[in-house]
Formats: structure tokens, C-alpha cells, sequence
């Protein structure tokens, strides 16, 4: 995460060193000024999911190569909707169990960007798995923001 964001990026693609685990916290209550309002007020059984409809905000620990963190670990909330959508047809357990984290036959990777108000905090939008017997394009580097043959057209 460091390299995305002295790249100043908002996105970006990590593979962890280690994926230890899914954490399940209870929300916090948000009861200020920021809370976002409810589209549906008064029709609750046509009302879209929302964090207040699952028990649990859920969190994802892992390390990379050169982990700079004072706990040794980062612990970014994890915002793929598949996951709380599992949550709700399975349970926590197994839910963790469906992203393979322990099975050595696949590797992972973290789709992650940063917080609009904190740039330098950031979630997991989602992860991806595979086989490690999938051949890949591990050639992963960063790509400038702008293609070197950009000529801007002109406004006048």
C-alpha cells in the first residue's frame, strides 16, 4: 500500500505474503450527522441491503514482503459484497473457508483502493484467487499515469 500511495494512486493490485484469516467485528454505531439516509424509510421489506442488515463489519489480516505496520499486519475491511452476501447463507467459518486462504494450491491477490477523505487509508474491494497451476502474466509493474505518446488535442 505504501507503493500506491507514493505513486499517488487510488487503486491498486497487492499479493500478500501470507493471508492469515477473515475478522468479524460488530459495527460501530453511527449515529451522527454523516449517517447516510435510507432510501426506502417506510417500505423496510423492499428496502436494498445495507451494513445494518449483517451482524458483522468484516476484516481481512494479512502481511506482505515488507510489512512496515506497528502490529506486523494489515487489517483493512473488506467491502466485496460477495462476501456479505455469504455471510448471510453461510456460516463465518465457512465463509472464510470459500476464499481458500489455507489451500496451498492457490495463490491470492488484493484489490485494493483508498478512502476519498484518507488517502493513505485503504480497503480490500475485493479478492482474487486461483489456481497456482494457472499460468499467469506475472509481469506485474506500474503503468504511468498518462501513455508516454499522449499528445493533449488542441482547445482552441
Amino acid at each position: 500500500m505504501n507503493d500506491i500511495n507514493n505513486a499517488k494512486r487510488s487503486l491498486g493490485i497487492i499479493a500478500p505474503e501470507k493471508i492469515h484469516g477473515l475478522e468479524f467485528e460488530e459495527w460501530e454505531k453511527d449515529d451522527g450527522p454523516g449517517k447516510q439516509a435510507k432510501l426506502f424509510q417506510d417500505i423496510d421489506e423492499y428496502k436494498p441491503d445495507n451494513r445494518d442488515d449483517f451482524d458483522y463489519n468484516i476484516k481481512l489480516r494479512y502481511t506482505c514482503s515488507s510489512c512496515k505496520t506497528k502490529q506486523g499486519y494489515h487489517n483493512p475491511t473488506l467491502l466485496e459484497w460477495g462476501a456479505y452476501m455469504g455471510m448471510k447463507n453461510t456460516s463465518l467459518d465457512q465463509l472464510a473457508e470459500n476464499y481458500r486462504f489455507t489451500d496451498d494450491d492457490y495463490r491470492h491477490w488484493l484489490f485494493v483502493g483508498n478512502m476519498n477523505k484518507y488517502k493513505n487509508s485503504f480497503i480490500v474491494i475485493s479478492v482474487l484467487w486461483m489456481k497456482k497451476d494457472t499460468p499467469i502474466n506475472s509481469t506485474f509493474q506500474q503503468f504511468p499515469k498518462v501513455a508516454p505518446d499522449f499528445k493533449p488535442s488542441d482547445q482552441s
